[in-house]
């Protein structure tokens, strides 16, 4: 399964290590699309994640993500921490609604590289579509119930 990801705030050696840990333990394969310094509504339109870099300067992050979630609410946001998280991370998690990551945390004290790949392989549109489908045979299907 194929996904678009728009990292921010990272080099390209980081976000092609956090790809890399994600396909490397997940069926998902991560086409990354680097943000430099502004975000568009097309390029939005063009992933179906987010990666943020939580070792950005507070207000720049805090900027970013009121941009994303004002764009879309639904779009699962990932902000990567260092080695450890700390409690801005969970902060800004519950506020903004981000999943939380690390390829660098050893003790996985938030979502592991399995968890967020599956999370991702369920957001993209093809797994939508796969949704949907399932919904209508349930409907329709030789063993509906007819509901």
């Amino acid at each position: 399964m194929q996904a678009r990801a728009g990292f921010i705030g990272f080099s390209q050696a980081r976000t092609r290590s956090i790809a890399s840990v994600i396909e490397g333990a997940s069926e998902i394969a991560i086409e990354p699309v680097i943000v430099r310094d502004t975000w568009t509504d097309g390029e939005l339109g063009e992933v179906s994640s987010v990666f943020i870099n939580r070792e950005m300067d507070e207000k720049e992050l805090a900027r970013w993500l009121e941009t994303i979630r004002d764009a879309s609410a639904d779009i699962p946001i990932v902000l990567v921490y260092g080695s450890q998280p700390d409690g801005k991370c969970y902060l800004l998690s519950n506020r903004f609604d981000c999943w939380l990551f690390s390829e660098k945390d050893r003790l996985e004290r938030t979502l592991t590289a399995a968890e967020v790949g599956r999370a991702l392989a369920n957001e993209t549109p093809d797994s939508a579509f796969e949704r949907r489908l399932f919904e209508v045979s349930l409907s329709a299907g030789p063993c509906s119930t007819g509901s």
